[in-house]
């Protein structure tokens, strides 16, 4: 889903990339509002589900689901500069920020900023998250090849496992994926040497939150939307001075009035749009 400033100009793009499997779920509402957010600052936000999740098509069990969550990126990416914006900046959440790090390698994004929002140092740290979270709801499920990974409602067969181990964080170079780069991490988890060694350079910035756990570690139902932490990041990524510009709106795109509750009340826009020739399910 696109969502938009109303005004006819905007202060640049922003390529939301969420997490997988049971998180996603967890982190829609904060990803939207964070888009909401974005959108009174005038920029434009894309939201989108990855190649094997949600509305998307394929399967986690796909061999080629690397190469496809790479494409992903690439082509949200390039849909937004499509519309006549130039500075291009993301926001992963989990192993959306993998699949964000994973992709900069292949194709030259050029984004401005990169927030790394309670990332998954690598596809292998985040299953074993998985398996202890699944341990701990002592809830598993059977798949049909190899073992079973426990992960509540959202099994991973060998396979899928397989394929996620191939994202690594420890492996790139922070002044390869963006100009600048904010990393959020929970104040309750250690950050390995590694990945703090990989990511400690002039362009990076580094803070610590408190609300992952009550959003993700809980059933929709009770999950808490994190407030402070989507302030924080709005605030990080619009604190560039940008000037408004015209932008293209994507043709045929249906508009829906959205507002914001809360002290301020502000329309912004949203559209569905198919990304790729895979014709991945976006919101922008």
């Amino acid at each position: 889903r696109l969502t938009t400033p109303v005004s006819e100009g905007s202060r640049g793009g922003v390529l939301l990339s969420p997490p997988m499997g049971r998180e996603s779920r967890l982190a829609r509402r904060a990803l939207r509002s964070l888009a909401i957010s974005l959108a009174t600052e005038g920029y434009v936000s894309l939201r989108f589900d990855h190649y094997g999740s949600g509305d998307s098509v394929g399967s986690v069990e796909d061999a080629d689901l690397i190469e496809a969550l790479h494409e992903g990126i690439d082509r949200g990416v390039t849909f937004l500069r499509s519309l006549g914006i130039v500075n291009v900046s993301a926001v992963g959440m989990r192993m959306g920020a993998s699949i964000i790090g994973a992709a900069a390698q292949k194709y030259d994004l050029r984004l401005s900023s990169l927030a790394m929002w309670d990332p998954c140092e690598s596809g292998r740290t985040y299953v074993r998250e998985l398996e202890a979270l699944g341990a701990l709801r002592r809830e598993e499920s059977t798949v049909q090849v190899g073992q079973s990974t426990k992960m509540l409602e959202y099994p991973l067969s060998d396979r899928a496992v397989g394929n996620l181990k191939e994202l690594d964080l420890r492996e790139v170079m922070a002044k390869s994926v963006a100009a600048r780069v904010l990393v959020v991490v929970r104040s309750d988890r250690a950050v390995s040497k590694r990945f703090r060694a990989q990511w400690i350079s002039q362009e990076v910035e580094w803070a610590t939150t408190d609300d992952q756990g009550p959003m993700l570690e809980a059933e929709l139902s009770d999950s808490v939307l994190p407030t402070p932490t989507i302030s924080r990041v709005a605030e990080w990524l619009t604190a560039p001075a940008s000037l408004l510009a015209p932008y293209v709106r994507p043709p045929d795109q249906t508009c829906d009035a959205v507002m914001e509750v809360g002290a301020s009340q502000v329309l912004v826009r949203e559209s569905v749009v198919e990304l790729g020739f895979r014709n991945m399910f976006g919101i922008v």
